[in-house]
């Protein structure tokens, strides 16, 4: 009789045996450290494997510095102001704010929001036929509509033209006939990054982004503190982790990925070549690095009021636009950059 053990026991398992097996550390030793920063820091064996906690890169000083989820949460209120929160959680007043410290955004169109929404903003359009009529006369192809606030790629709507009926949404993450028809929000209509070539061969499907954390001290000075690449694993145009999509780890001070593909919830699943392009990314130098690394230190002062920040960057053949930012996704962002965020608490 075969024995059914249950999920999070299985994951379990596999994440001391990996550990063992490739880092050739003893199962005693292994306990022993876990114990010590899970009883501290109250750290799920997973994410201590998805931060090679167990590699000899960190001292029993760091590994204690990276913190449990209501740890990293009452650090990021401390240090995080909430009416700047909600600057940043707002896509409108986000790009108002990057626009004011010159750093390049993708291009606004417009925005739509549901006859019954009172709201005064430029270019405001409100069914489908404004959308196709704004699109003709700018001669655009395709576009994007984003809701001003949203998590995870939720409302993200991809349209293209050149269809007689009108635009055409090519993504199903959401329905379009709710779109033009409910109240539900108002939402950027947005340039259509063409990003990088080097990143388009990944994966040409999705725009595939950095996701970069910063920290402002006290003085105004910016220290990044380190980065990861998404990337949609089929061809969802959207890349976000909890949409399905994929990671590779980035060695900040090189610019270059130094990881195969994984997915953040089980990290033992990893690709050395993309699932759906079969391209590899280990080595892959990030385009306009230096030029990233400016953008980045701008942006994060313009919030004054944000000692830790999540930017999201893509890349084009001009150099770095940037995306969103975030204040969420702190748990776990630490150890996707390799770096606790306790030693700024």
């Amino acid at each position: 009789m075969t024995i059914q053990l249950p999920k999070i026991l299985t994951k379990l398992w596999l994440s001391i045996l990996w550990i063992v097996r490739e880092k050739r550390f003893s199962f005693r030793g292994l306990f022993i450290d876990w114990i010590l920063v899970k009883r501290r820091n109250r750290i799920e064996l997973t994410n201590y494997v998805l931060g090679n906690l167990q590699t000899s890169r960190f001292t029993t000083s760091q590994r204690l510095d990276f913190l449990g989820w209501d740890q990293s949460e009452e650090l990021m209120n401390r240090l995080n102001s909430p009416e700047q929160r909600k600057i940043v959680d707002n896509k409108y007043s986000f790009k108002q704010a990057m626009s004011a410290a010159g750093v390049r955004v993708a291009e606004v169109y417009g925005y739509f929001a549901h006859k019954t929404m009172n709201l005064q903003v430029p270019n405001r359009i409100e069914t489908l036929q404004d959308l196709h009529d704004l699109l003709l006369e700018r001669n655009l192809k395709r576009c994007v509509l984003k809701p001003t606030d949203s998590q995870h790629g939720d409302g993200f709507y991809l349209f293209v033209t050149g269809d007689p009926a009108g635009p055409r949404q090519i993504n199903r993450k959401t329905d379009q006939s709710t779109l033009f028809t409910k109240d539900i929000d108002w939402f950027l209509i947005e340039a259509y990054v063409q990003q990088h070539q080097a990143l388009a061969d990944i994966n040409p499907f999705s725009l595939n982004t950095l996701r970069i954390w910063t920290f402002l001290d006290k003085s105004g000075s910016v220290i990044i503190l380190g980065g990861f690449m998404r990337f949609s694993s089929n061809k969802s145009p959207v890349d976000n982790t909890s949409a399905g999509g994929i990671c590779a780890k980035i060695n900040w001070d090189e610019g270059i990925i130094c990881s195969p593909f994984f997915e953040v919830h089980s990290y033992l699943k990893r690709y050395t070549q993309h699932p759906l392009t079969g391209t590899r990314a280990l080595g892959r130098k990030i385009p306009f690095h230096n030029e990233l690394q400016e953008s980045v230190i701008r942006a994060a002062q313009a919030f004054p009021g944000m000692g830790l920040l999540a930017l999201d960057y893509a890349i084009d053949e001009e150099g770095p636009v940037c995306i969103e930012g975030n204040h969420m996704g702190h748990y776990q962002g630490q150890f996707l950059i390799g770096q606790g965020f306790g030693k700024y608490s």
